[in-house]
């Protein structure tokens, strides 16, 4: 037996090694009368995409506060002539009054004629501030120039387009971002089923409807309802989804079953965190797969600016439009829900703290609310993770508004406020995620 040939069989798992010795006639073998065969267990190994956002989010704001520093190392000479506390007073603004060394009560600003509630009165956003200065010849507070320098600094855009401050209107232009997509999607099918003209896309991405009524329409506009089959390279059907912010898988968009093994194979271009998808998916994909997806993506952000602009070229100036279109929304809300609901659908709609969409939790305020319940929104350690979307919000208000039957007096200005709930437009917020889509080129005075 002594040319005999063994061999040594394995069934490797993502948590688990089975092994076996057999013969050339896979009879298993024996090694001291026990059969040689058997199974290794271990944790199942963890993605680390945990880890790496986490890295991430740490170097970001190693490199914002390394860049405040320097900010106050320029200003610190001609602050400290106008408010030697001025600093102090910011470095302990987390800390209650009684904690604090250097400030009772105000943190901005606490000279005598002149505290935080005089200088938010005057600015109720940082924008207005920067729209100010960005608009005024006169001289200002050094203070007020140095918290418009550190918003700047803090949230100051991307750093994707290579366009001249002279040249800004070129960001907003649809026609280069379609242009390159067609390129793209044409290098992967030859003949698109698509059309090569640029205004049918730019119309509907920059409409206020859901992802799948705007699927549904781009698909009419495109195919006439009918997607046209393209078994060997990709699924239309699942291409038209992922331009309108629907999520897809790779696997199945391309028919590659070999990315169904992908770390991130269902995407979505509207998750905030798909610039990081878009870089590990580099390298792991075909290359004309990945360009496709990142001009997908390019179309879709420009979506997303366009909203935010409203026609400005100043990103300023359209957030203190958005502000006073969310703080008109609200009077008209509030006058409507008084004047034709009950007190507790009031309640409800803006004071009840709970996990419903409603005004409290759109907005995330603590302050004016009712029921603080341990189950609540506010109640969260991750106060983020469980604030509402304005879709959600204007999906809850409209049970509400179906019911109300306004006066002759008020019907037209409460049709405008119907169709801005039904469009997802009511209450906008400066504060959204879509602002990752912004690039610094939008702070040019």
């Amino acid at each position: 037996m002594a040319n005999e040939k063994n061999f040594l069989g394995l069934d490797i798992g993502s948590n688990s090694v089975g092994w076996a010795v057999t013969d050339e006639n896979y009879r298993i073998k024996k090694f001291k009368g026990n059969l040689m065969w058997g199974v290794h267990l271990f944790d199942e190994a963890q993605q680390s995409a945990d880890r790496r956002m986490f890295r991430t989010a740490r170097r970001r704001l190693d490199r914002h506060q390394q860049r405040i520093v320097l900010l106050q190392e320029l200003f610190a000479a001609e602050i400290l002539k106008k408010d030697e506390n001025f600093f102090l007073r910011l470095k302990e603004s987390a800390l209650l009054p009684e904690d604090s060394e250097k400030r009772k009560h105000n943190i901005f600003f606490d000279d005598e004629n002149y505290g935080d509630k005089e200088y938010f009165n005057e600015y109720p956003t940082i924008h207005h501030l920067i729209a100010e200065l960005m608009s005024s010849d006169s001289s200002h507070d050094i203070r007020l120039v140095y918290y418009a320098c550190a918003y700047i600094l803090a949230h100051r855009g991307h750093f994707l387009f290579n366009v001249e401050k002279d040249n800004i209107e070129n960001i907003t232009d649809f026609k280069p971002l379609y242009k390159k997509f067609y390129s793209d999607l044409t290098e992967l099918c030859e003949t698109p089923a698509f059309d090569a003209n640029a205004e049918i896309m730019e119309e509907v991405l920059k409409k206020h409807i859901s992802v799948t009524s705007k699927d549904k329409e781009l698909k009419q506009i495109l195919f006439g309802g009918k997607v046209p089959k393209d078994a060997d390279i990709m699924k239309y059907e699942l291409l038209t989804k992922l331009i309108c912010g629907g999520t897809v898988k790779l696997s199945e968009l391309f028919r590659k079953e070999e990315y169904a093994e992908l770390e991130k194979n269902s995407i979505c271009v509207k998750n905030s965190d798909f610039s990081d998808t878009l870089e590990n998916l580099e390298g792991q994909i075909d290359e004309l797969h990945f360009a496709l997806i990142a001009s997908v993506k390019a179309m879709y952000d420009w979506s997303l600016l366009v909203d935010i602009l409203h026609g400005e070229t100043m990103i300023s100036v359209s957030k203190v439009d958005i502000y006073d279109k969310h703080k008109k929304d609200l009077e008209d809300l509030k006058y409507f829900v008084r004047t034709y609901l009950s007190k507790e659908d009031y309640n409800e709609i803006f004071r009840v703290a709970g996990d419903k969409a409603n005004y409290a939790s759109y907005v995330y305020n603590r302050q004016n609310v009712i029921d603080k319940k341990v189950d609540s929104n506010f109640s969260h350690n991750d106060a983020s993770h469980d604030r509402k979307s304005q879709d959600a919000f204007c999906k809850f208000l409209k049970p509400f508004l179906a019911i109300i039957t306004p006066s002759d007096d008020d019907k037209e200005r409460f049709e405008e406020l119907k169709k801005k709930c039904e469009d997802n437009e009511l209450c906008p917020k400066q504060v959204t995620t879509d602002n990752r889509v912004i690039p610094y080129q939008l702070y040019y005075a």
